[in-house]
C-alpha cells in the first residue's frame, strides 16, 4: 500500500520550513534593527533605542565602565543626548553570523555630533554586537562594544559618568571556566613579558581583532603585524592585571567578558589605564582555545599615576571613616602579609589577625565617629606616602561622657597588581586638642 501524507505530517513539514525560513531571515532582521538603532540615535529617541536592548544587556562604551541592564544603559544614552546634538549616525555591518544561540554583528560607524564644548566631532570607529532572539522571535542586543578607529582627544567622548559597581572576578568552577582561566593566564604572561610570538599562539588563523585607535585587523597576518609593531621597548610595563568577569557557553564557542589594568613608564613618567572587552573563543575538545573575534577599548584615558592616587587615597580614607561595617570588610583595605600598625599607647602590631583583635577590643569599649584627611600625598614607584590625620569623637558604652580627639597620621600604601592601594604601615598619635 502506498503511504499517504496526512494533515499532521503536512503541518509538521510546514512548521519545519517556516522555522527554517525564520532562521534564515534573522540576519536581515538584525540588519534592519541595527539600522533602526542608527536612525534613533540620530533622532535622539531614547525609547526606541532602549527597545532594541535585551533586559539584561551589557554595553561597553569607550571611556566608560561597562553598564549592565536597561536602566543603566538608559541613563548613559539620556546623558549623551542631553549633552550633545547628533547630526549623523550611520552603521555599516561587514559580518553577521550565528554563534550558538546568539548572532554576532561586526561593523563600522560614523557619528557626527556637537560636543558639550560646542565643537563638532566626527567619531569614526568600529563595533561588535551580540544579538539574542526574544520569545517573540525578535533580535535584541545582549552585548555591545564600540571604539574609535583612530586617535582622538578624550574630551570628545569622556563626558558621561554613570555610577557603576566594581565588577567581580569570575571564580572558575566548571571545566570550561577553568580552561578559560588557563587561557587568560597564557595571554597575561605573554603581554607582561612582551612576547608577541607567544601571544599570537592564542589567535585563530581567521581571527578578527579590534583594538583602540585602529581599524579592524582581519586575519592572523594583520594581527601579527600589529602586535610586532605595538610592543614598545621604550615604554616597559610596570604592572598588569587581567580578569574574567563572565563567561557564556555557546557550544562551539565561548563568549568572555573581561577587564584589564595596565601601568607603564614613558619618558620618566608613570601612567595607567583601565579597559574591558568581549572575546569570542573557539572551543575544541582536545586542542587549545583560540581567539576568533575580539574587541577591547579603554574605560578611561591614559592618566598620570599621581592623579589616580589622589582619588584612590580619598576613597580609602572614606572607607576608614566607616566604623559601622563588619571588621573583615573594614580590613579589606589592609595588606595581608607584612602589615605594621603602631597605635598610641599600644605595642606594635605586626599581623593582620592581631590588628583584627585590637579593633574588636576597641569596638567593645564604645562607639567611634571619625573623619580622616590627608595633608600630603607622595606617589612613588611601588608605594604611596600619605601624611594627614583625623578628627572625631569616642562615646564609651558606659555613657560616662564623649571624648573629642585629633590625631596625626602617617600611612604607607602599597600598590597591588590591579592598581589598588592598600595600607601596609600605619602610625598615629593623639594631637594636642584631645578633650572630654
Amino acid at each position: 500500500m502506498k503511504p499517504t501524507t496526512g494533515p499532521i505530517t503536512i503541518l509538521l513539514y510546514l512548521l519545519f520550513y517556516l522555522t527554517l525560513a525564520a532562521q534564515n531571515d534573522i540576519p536581515s532582521r538584525i540588519t534592519e534593527r541595527s539600522q533602526h538603532f542608527a536612525t534613533n540615535i540620530t533622532k535622539e529617541n531614547i525609547k526606541e533605542v532602549l527597545s532594541l536592548f535585551d533586559k539584561g544587556a551589557t554595553i561597553l562604551p569607550e571611556y566608560h565602565n561597562s553598564l549592565n541592564g536597561r536602566l543603566a544603559i538608559g541613563e548613559y544614552y539620556e546623558a549623551f543626548f542631553e549633552k550633545t546634538s547628533t547630526s549623523k549616525f550611520s552603521k555599516t555591518p561587514f559580518e553577521i553570523q550565528a554563534i550558538g544561540a546568539l548572532y554576532l554583528e561586526l561593523g563600522t560607524f560614523e557619528h557626527i555630533y556637537e560636543t558639550p564644548q560646542g565643537k563638532e566631532f566626527e567619531y569614526i570607529g568600529k563595533y561588535s554586537t551580540y544579538w539574542t532572539i526574544s520569545d517573540r522571535g525578535e533580535p535584541q542586543v545582549m552585548a555591545h562594544i564600540w571604539g574609535a578607529s583612530n586617535y582622538f582627544a578624550a574630551e570628545n567622548v569622556d563626558f558621561i559618568k554613570v555610577e557603576t559597581e566594581k565588577s567581580k572576578v569570575m571564580e572558575p568552577v566548571t571545566v570550561l571556566e577553568k580552561k578559560i582561566e588557563e587561557h587568560r593566564k597564557l595571554v597575561y604572561d605573554a603581554v607582561l613579558s612582551r612576547d608577541a610570538k607567544k601571544q599570537l599562539t592564542s589567535y585563530a588563523k581567521d581571527a578578527i581583532y579590534m583594538t583602540y585607535y585602529d581599524p579592524p585587523f582581519v586575519g592572523k597576518d594583520q594581527i601579527t603585524d600589529y602586535f610586532n609593531a605595538h610592543n614598545n621597548p621604550d615604554a616597559p610595563l610596570e604592572s598588569l592585571m587581567t580578569k574574567v568577569v563572565k563567561v557564556i557557553d555557546l557550544d562551539l564557542y565561548t563568549l568572555r567578558f573581561g577587564e584589564y589594568y595596565v601601568e607603564w613608564i614613558y619618558e620618566g613618567n608613570r601612567f595607567f589605564i583601565t579597559g574591558k572587552g568581549l572575546t569570542l573563543l573557539k572551543n575544541s575538545e582536545n586542542g587549545p582555545l583560540l581567539i576568533y573575534r575580539q574587541m577591547i577599548n579603554h574605560s578611561i584615558p591614559a592618566t598620570p599615576i599621581h592623579q589616580a592616587d589622589k582619588l584612590r587615597v580619598k576613597e580609602l580614607l572614606l572607607h576608614l571613616d566607616d566604623q559601622d561595617i563588619d571588621i573583615d570588610a573594614y580590613l579589606s583595605v589592609y595588606i595581608d602579609d607584612g602589615l605594621l600598625v603602631m597605635p598610641p599607647g599600644h605595642e606594635r602590631i605586626r599581623h593582620k589577625d592581631d590588628f583584627k583583635s585590637y579593633l574588636r577590643s576597641e569596638r567593645q569599649k564604645g562607639h567611634l565617629t571619625i573623619e580622616h584627611f590627608a595633608h600630603e600625598i607622595q606617589s612613588l614607584n611601588t608605594i604611596v606616602l600619605v601624611s594627614g590625620g583625623s578628627t572625631g569623637q569616642f562615646k564609651p558604652l558606659d555613657k560616662t561622657g564623649t571624648y573629642s580627639f585629633e590625631t596625626n597620621n602617617l600611612m604607607v600604601l602599597e600598590r597591588t597588581i590591579d592598581g589598588q592601594l592598600k595600607v601596609a604601615k600605619l602610625i598615629w598619635n593623639l594631637g594636642a586638642n584631645e578633650k572630654k
